[in-house]
């Protein structure tokens, strides 16, 4: 009797063993409930649960991340299998497009690196209306996002992030007016379009000239600067011995000798 009772032990044993090693091992939830592979990417919000009656997302050569149950986090979207963490056009969920880039300007397509679109290429870093952009040479985006050059046609380009008429030799600047040298043009003394400025034409000055990229009164015949223009002060009847003294009228005979209004 005993020994029957034994050998009943034993085999009801063996049954349950062989029972618990052939059954699913499922990961137990917070609550406590024993998800299934399928059930951990729902949970995992990998998958929407519609996407699961429509088909089974199944193991996958050179899987990017799998998941504990061994099944690849790739999204069924549509039919199609994708991964959200680069899929331009399911980034980070089914539906999830990345930004197109408009095709009249110089900008590219957005990219789709951990789930999120972004400007990802080191040469396109900024991302503008129409896309992403290179600030220093795009024609449209030029030195900031919406900033257009002239028109390409006429020969404006954008380099180093300005608008440029064309590209000039070393130590020259490309101005609307031409290649110029930026420290002695008084039409662009230190900047492109930065004029000195003129004398007035009634009066006996002159104008400002461009030295070291800035404007001044480097004539040493006219070395005053009055409101008017650079002025001689000892012969300038406008300016007679200090700016806007005015002598009497010259069609008299009034005229301005060294610093002192005279007949």
């Amino acid at each position: 009797m005993f020994t029957r009772l034994l050998l009943c032990v034993l085999i009801c044993t063996f049954i349950a063993c062989d029972g618990v090693i052939a059954s699913p091992q499922f990961r137990p939830s917070r609550t406590g409930r024993h998800l299934n592979p399928l059930e951990e990417l729902v949970a995992k919000r990998q998958v929407k649960a519609d996407d699961l009656r429509r088909g089974t997302p199944t193991r996958r050569q050179n899987c990017p991340v799998p998941l504990q149950s061994g099944i690849c986090p790739d999204l069924l979207c549509s039919g199609v299998y994708v991964n959200p963490q680069t899929d331009f056009y399911n980034c980070g969920g089914c539906a999830k497009q990345c930004r197109v880039a408009q095709s009249t300007t110089e900008s590219q397509a957005e990219t789709c690196e951990g789930g999120t679109c972004g400007c990802y290429d080191p040469s396109f870093p900024t991302l503008c209306a129409y896309g992403c952009s290179d600030l220093d040479n795009d024609h449209y985006n030029c030195g900031e996002c919406g900033h257009v050059c002239e028109d390409l046609s006429e020969g404006f380009i954008c380099s180093n992030g300005l608008c440029v008429f064309e590209v000039c030799p070393t130590g020259e600047a490309s101005c609307i007016t031409g290649c110029t040298v930026l420290a002695t043009d008084a039409e662009n003394c230190g900047a492109c379009g930065h004029a000195c400025p003129a004398a007035q034409s009634t009066t006996e000055s002159q104008a400002q000239t461009c030295e070291g990229g800035t404007c001044g009164c480097y004539d040493p015949s006219f070395p005053t600067l009055c409101p008017y223009g650079c002025s001689n002060l000892d012969n300038d009847h406008y300016n007679c011995g200090q700016c806007g003294y005015v002598c009497d009228d010259l069609s008299v005979g009034f005229i301005c000798s060294n610093g002192v209004c005279g007949f």
